[in-house]
């Protein structure tokens, strides 16, 4: 909503071909417009970067495949997508039923499209109203230009062209500036005055501008004498007031004028009255999909409820505008449009519950894209992968630093698949009779003719004739077994030693055990941490983990050089007390502390 990848520079490589149908199907999607290639007789085109800004209202409006202007989901009659509705057919394919009606697809190849909104009146964007605050302070509420005198213009504009180091340095240098400007009272181009602006006591997202006192209050007012004749509402509320309100509406036009020169000096994008919200992009309907719930119809995602409402708030101030209600209810309603809006945007923003009250936490975009649990660190930066386990940890000292205990029921469950040759031939039999049931055992046959073979479904004389029948070549997923190479990591994996190789050894009982003298590259203890074990599964896997993630290769920490597998805590402690001159234990004490 805030932001659209473009590309950035495109150029023509010399004596270069056509990059390929997949390649321009894709660009020919994000840029919505035929792109030359060899194979039509143009030039080829490549992408030298990509520009992340933020989109202007009539990009969001090009970009859209259809206006959303009815606030339902499916026409009452015929049960279908209702058209320029929320899941207007035009915006992906809902169900395994239908097709896309814009690409053609079904519901596993289409992408999904993106429709919009055109606000009636504009609203601030949730995500930059601090930063509108703090712009409109820095400029002239009349004129649009920066409120500093013409000598002091190029001081600050190379300050601002050398703060390019670092986003901390921007910030500095931009704070510098507004707090500079707000000490400006009357407009060096234009002799405006410039008061305060503070955040609205009136509603949510509001910005008042101090009105001046005495005779320019006087002088103030007189600007709206035209206004007053029309309807003379305003000159009541005009007459109460100290300051006037900077609404988006007034806001659009006068960032609209700002100077190029001015834009670079508060390092602004293009068209900085961007910053203002006046279409509202709506998700393709496949990342806010519909649930069916029986016969008493369907379950709607909270972004489909939100599209509706915006919708429906939208409609409700074009109808008012047309049947030409009071100022009273479009301020309201105007209120209620924004509220709905940040709501889609940012359901957590602060100010927000009181201005849109709702019965349950709604999954807003950006509650979706961030947290552990978002679509980066969840999704995609986050896997989830098979031939793995997790559990609590526990101390073994009378372990070797490179095994780790996996227990017999994790052991069970994770396989190894194994060639079948003329060295092992005898061992995969006997884990092919044992099946799935006992450990050592086996799950599945992979015969070298391409057939497969379940062992969880199949009687034991049916295994013995199929280990009977093994080949050379065939392959046998064999439970893991001891001396098995495992990677064990503990999140989180802040460094290299976080996750190492050991030989795996199965023991009864439900928890990882290893050395406690390997528990500082880990950062482990053993009040309740959970591990996870990756079971390699080609043999160039295994080699590669114990050649350059074993334990016995990384005693030494690359951080400085110290060991960092040894002896720690109580273990050094009771080794220093056990081994001390004239220490003489009893047999019975021996036994004792070797419990």
């Amino acid at each position: 909503m805030a932001a659209s990848a473009v590309p950035m520079e495109v150029e023509t490589p010399k004596g270069s071909s056509s990059g390929g149908g997949n390649n321009d199907e894709g660009l020919e999607y994000l840029l919505k417009e035929p792109i030359p290639s060899a194979e039509n007789g143009g030039e080829s085109y490549a992408i030298k970067g990509v520009d992340f800004g933020i989109m202007s209202g009539e990009e969001i409006s090009k970009y859209g495949e259809v206006e959303v202007l009815n606030q339902g989901y499916f026409d009452p009659m015929t049960h279908k997508q209702l058209a320029l509705g929320c899941h207007d057919p035009r915006l992906g394919a809902m169900n395994r039923m239908s097709d896309c009606q814009t690409c053609g697809k079904n519901f596993r190849e289409c992408p999904g499209h993106f429709g919009s909104i055109k606000l009636v009146l504009p609203v601030f964007h949730v995500g930059y109203f601090r930063h509108v605050q703090l712009l409109l302070s820095a400029i002239c509420k009349r004129c649009g230009r920066v409120l500093l005198a013409p000598e002091k213009r190029s001081v600050w504009l190379n300050r601002t062209r050398k703060a390019t180091k670092d986003v901390q340095q921007q910030k500095g240098v931009f704070r510098k500036l507004v707090d500079t400007c707000k000490k400006v009272r009357q407009c060096p181009y234009c002799d405006a005055y410039n008061g305060a602006v503070k955040k609205g006591t009136r509603g949510y997202m509001t910005l008042v501008h101090e009105v001046p006192k005495d005779q320019a209050k006087v002088d103030y007012q007189q600007q709206y004498t035209d206004a007053v004749a029309n309807n003379p509402e305003i000159g009541n509320h005009l007459s109460k007031v100290a300051y006037e309100d900077l609404t988006p509406l007034h806001l659009l036009p006068l960032l609209a004028k700002m100077p190029p020169s001015d834009q670079e000096m508060l390092k602004l994008p293009p068209q900085p009255e961007r910053l203002v919200v006046t279409h509202v992009p709506v998700s393709p309907v496949c990342i806010r999909p519909s649930v069916q719930i029986g016969d008493a119809g369907t379950q709607e995602d909270d972004l489909s409820v939100q599209t509706s409402d915006i919708v429906a708030t939208n409609n409700n101030i074009k109808a008012t505008l047309s049947r030409g209600g009071t100022l009273k209810q479009v301020a309201e309603q105007w209120q209620w449009l924004s509220a709905q809006v940040a709501l889609m945007m940012n359901s957590e923003a602060t100010g927000l519950a009181a201005a849109a009250p709702t019965t349950k936490p709604i999954r807003s975009i950006c509650s979706r894209l961030k947290g552990k649990e978002g679509r980066f660190r969840g999704n995609l930066s986050g896997k989830r992968v098979n031939f793995s386990g997790r559990t609590v940890i526990s101390p073994d000292p009378n372990l070797e630093v490179t095994e780790v205990i996996i227990p017999q029921y994790s052991a069970m469950k994770l396989t190894f698949p194994e060639v079948v040759c003329r060295t092992n031939i005898d061992m995969l039999r006997d884990r092919v009779i044992r099946g799935t049931e006992g450990h050592p055992g086996a799950h599945i046959i992979r015969l070298k003719s391409g057939g497969v073979k379940n062992l969880a479904f199949i009687k034991k004389q049916i295994r013995e004739e199929l280990a009977a029948d093994l080949q050379y070549g065939d392959v046998v997923e064999r439970h893991l077994q001891d001396g098995d190479v495992v990677l064990f990591n503990r999140q989180p994996s802040l460094h290299k030693m976080s996750i190492m190789a050991h030989r795996a050894k199965v023991m009864p009982w439900r928890t990882f055990r290893f050395n406690e003298c390997v528990c500082s590259p880990y950062n482990a203890d053993f009040d309740g941490d959970e591990m996870n074990i990756h079971l390699p599964q080609t043999q160039e896997a295994r080699a590669e983990a114990l050649a350059l993630m074993g334990v016995q290769n990384n005693l030494i920490t690359s951080k400085n050089g110290e060991p960092i597998v040894a002896a720690t805590q109580d273990f050094l402690t009771s080794a220093w007390l056990l081994t001390q001159r004239d220490t003489f234990l009893t047999k019975d004490k021996i036994a004792n502390i070797a419990m």
